[in-house]
């Protein structure tokens, strides 16, 4: 029975929750205009779980990088790196390398921490 309600909590919270707005399918420019536009217009709280969206992006690919021991980013080990540092980082890397605006967020995202703290060349693959 608790298998039974667990998982229409799930779909139901997958159906009905932030599925509209937060979402793996964002593309990076796209994302950068939503949370442009919350900022524009002082919407600090919704700027703020875009910020903790692209936290949770980002750890993923850092535990990813630690567990399958992938070197491509070398991030110093005791930086914490912020939602809005990560923004910093995808708005620098959409400047200087444009084609990554109509990629996947998440995508683009590790590009960028490729491309802040590289371990070999500054160019995103």
């Amino acid at each position: 029975m608790k298998n039974k309600i667990t998982i229409a909590l799930v779909v139901f919270c997958f159906c009905f929750g932030w599925y509209g707005l937060a979402k793996a399918e964002f593309q990076t420019e796209q994302f950068l205009d939503i949370y442009e536009e919350y900022t524009a217009n002082e919407q600090k709280e919704l700027a703020g779980e875009l910020e903790r969206y692209l936290s949770g992006i980002g750890t993923g690919i850092g535990w990813a990088s630690f567990a399958w021991k992938i070197k491509t980013i070398c991030q110093p080990g005791k930086l914490a790196v912020t939602g809005t540092q990560q923004i910093s980082m995808l708005r620098v890397l959409v400047k200087n390398y444009p084609e990554f605006k109509k990629e996947f967020l998440a995508y683009s995202l590790l590009r960028a921490y490729e491309y802040t703290f590289p371990c070999n060349t500054q160019e995103p693959k």
